[in-house]
């Protein structure tokens, strides 16, 4: 059950982002919060997208290696919004 969980929360991002809607933000903030890293790499790249801010699109290399750097930028955006 807890996987199906998590497929629905990767499966809900993955949506948002095709939609690049702004009205996704409050959704894909609270996913750079979620258990899940893949949830939190989607979150990352969604909100990226949205904003067109290429430069802060994480590759999952970048997002393993320095996770902390795109949460703490992306939660700082949001907060100043």
């Amino acid at each position: 059950m807890r996987g199906l969980k998590r497929q629905r929360r990767r499966s809900d991002r993955a949506s948002l982002d095709v939609a690049s809607s702004p009205k996704a933000v409050a959704i894909l903030r609270r996913a750079l919060e979620d258990p899940d890293f893949e949830v939190r790499y989607n979150g990352a790249v969604g909100l990226a997208e949205i904003f067109n801010e290429a430069g802060w699109r994480p590759s999952m290399e970048g997002f393993k290696s320095d996770e902390s750097k795109y949460v703490s930028h992306w939660s700082e955006r949001l907060r100043n919004q």
